[in-house]
């Protein structure tokens, strides 16, 4: 910009003198005419850029003045939202604990539900295991009575046909008679 301005006064100046001199060889007006000239058109000349340099200059502490505010503003605004981003990320963390917290609860609760369910399981076993076995017990009883019924029902059929035999090899007719008169009297009696 400074590079501009100067380049700007430069040409400025070279414009005036080579007016002036161009004028100088047209008509004979005198010096001090020219040198009046010159020196107004220098003093505008230098109005046109001073008053540039003060545009300029106020402009740029303008664009400085809003910039900074614009820069403190955004400053202010990313400490809030940092912040306001802290608070959340403490909440959120505090949250997740509890979270952990209330699984490690959970979990401890599901496991001794499960114990509880176990023994309830294991007990409705047992239970079922001393029913089927006194039910076998008892099964085994009842076919062991019937085992000792038949084996004496068998003994006793057996007893029977070896008397039966022996009776029939040792019994004479003689004795058949004594025994019909004897159970007759018995019965006599009785009656």
């Amino acid at each position: 910009m400074v590079n501009l301005l100067s380049g700007s006064v430069t040409l400025l100046v070279i414009g005036s003198v080579s007016l002036a001199l161009a004028a100088e060889g047209g008509a004979s007006h005198g010096p001090s005419e020219w040198a009046d000239l010159l020196y107004r058109i220098l003093n505008f000349g230098l109005m046109v850029v001073i008053l540039v340099l003060v545009l300029r200059k106020s402009a740029i502490k303008s664009f400085f003045a809003n910039r900074r505010e614009e820069l403190e503003r955004r400053l202010v605004t990313l400490q809030k939202e940092k912040e306001e981003a802290e608070r959340r990320y403490r909440e959120l963390e505090a949250k997740l604990k509890e979270m952990e917290k209330s699984k490690g609860e959970i979990i401890e609760e599901f496991r001794r539900e499960g114990e509880i369910e176990k023994e309830k399981i294991i007990s409705k076993a047992r239970e079922r295991a001393n029913y089927m076995l006194s039910q076998a017990e008892a099964t085994i009883q009842r076919e062991l009575q019937s085992a000792k019924e038949r084996l004496m029902a068998e003994v006793m059929a057996m007893a029977a046909k070896k008397a039966e035999e022996l009776l029939r090899k040792n019994i004479k007719d003689k004795d058949q008679d004594n025994l019909i008169e004897d159970f007759i009297q018995k019965v006599g009696r009785l009656h």
